[in-house]
């Protein structure tokens, strides 16, 4: 079963949240594009191959700067475009928004990854219709 769209996971520090992404993208896609705002690629890989997990070539890792998230989002996308991922995974988003992300000039994280479509034509999409609109208006909802 390959999920669409987007789907988040969330719950407490250690629940196992890594874990289950990995476990199911490394089943289910060839290619993963895995983003990781408290980790180096050296100890994930680390950690997933003591689990059975050796992703290889199918995973791209990238180690995230939490800088302002109108450049965070805009490295990753053109990252993305590039690598043509199966599934794109932030792990974690909580870190990235922690430190002060966002949408950047007033626009949430989803506006930049709404319009974003995969080699496959797959559409990532906070389930609304469009992009950002002026006025702040995104996916039909005012933010």
């Amino acid at each position: 079963m390959k999920l669409r769209g987007v789907t988040l996971i969330y719950g407490p520090p250690g629940a196992g949240k890594t874990t289950l992404t990995a476990w199911y993208t490394y089943n289910n896609y060839d290619r993963v594009f895995w983003v990781s705002a408290f980790e180096d690629e050296r100890t994930f890989r680390r950690n997933m191959a003591a689990l059975g997990y050796n992703f290889g070539e199918k995973l791209v890792y990238w180690e995230a700067v939490l800088a302002g998230a109108e450049t965070f989002f805009n490295t990753l996308l053109d990252a993305v475009v590039r690598e043509k991922p199966q599934a794109l995974v932030i792990d974690s988003v909580t870190e990235f928004l922690a430190a002060g992300g966002g949408g950047g000039a007033g626009h949430p994280p989803q506006c930049y990854l709404q319009s974003y479509k995969t080699g496959r034509g797959r559409r990532l999409s906070d389930g609304g219709e469009g992009g950002c609109a002026e006025g702040g208006l995104c996916g039909g909802q005012r933010h």
